[in-house]
């Protein structure tokens, strides 16, 4: 079956083409086999297409090219993101719960205010994003890159960071509560007193942290 043609949804076009798109998803997520589906999403090429708004919950989107997409308040629940190309695509007020995202380029992407709850973020790359006010709640992202990342007033309860890249992460005013960070590199991250000697107890490297 056809795949979408490089560039083929950029922002402005027509509510006809968005339900073209869903269309041709829905299709190839009746392809066959898990590999079969795989190899077909990993030649769409949205990249710079506006998806924004659309339902895409349990979608198939394994290896897809969304960098620059813009995904603004998308329902992406359940889908498979995995291994997709994220970078600098607008996830603003975004429905991720419960997605996989592990593996994931979503460098310089905008993700403030997400709905990340439960996501799979394993070894995903979201060094300087701004997740400020986002919600994480037990979001998995241990060894994740998260250097350098906006988390103010995120929820972040529950959450798993073992492991993770957060040198000069921005933790103020972080809902901290039950997360794991154990064996995390917190140097130079920027966090509150009051998780300062919890953290220092879980064996994260706190070397030049900044308690605010």
């Amino acid at each position: 079956m056809g795949i979408l043609n490089p560039g083929y949804l950029f922002r402005g076009e027509s509510v006809v083409a968005n339900l073209e798109l869903l269309e041709r998803l829905k299709a190839i997520a009746n392809t066959g086999s898990p590999d079969a589906i795989a190899q077909e999403i990993s030649k769409l090429d949205l990249a710079g297409a506006d998806l924004s708004g659309l339902n895409l919950s349990s979608t198939n989107l394994q290896g897809a090219n969304l960098s620059g997409a813009n995904l603004s308040g998308t329902d992406l629940s359940g889908a498979n993101l995995s291994r997709a190309q994220l970078q600098g695509s607008n996830l603003s007020g975004a429905e991720l719960q419960g997605a996989n995202l592990s593996g994931t380029d979503l460098s310089e992407a905008q993700l403030r205010t997400a709905c990340l709850d439960g996501c799979d973020l394993r070894r995903a790359n979201l060094r300087g994003n701004d997740l400020s006010e986002a919600t994480l709640y037990e979001a998995d992202l241990s060894e994740a890159n998260l250097s350098a990342v906006k988390l103010s007033r995120a929820n972040l309860g529950r959450a798993n960071f073992s492991c993770g890249n957060l040198t000069d992460a921005d933790l103020g005013e972080a809902s901290l509560a039950g997360a794991n960070f154990s064996g995390a590199n917190l140097g130079g991250a920027k966090l509150s007193h009051e998780v300062s000697e919890r953290l220092s107890s879980s064996a994260a490297n706190l070397q030049g942290a900044v308690f605010i």
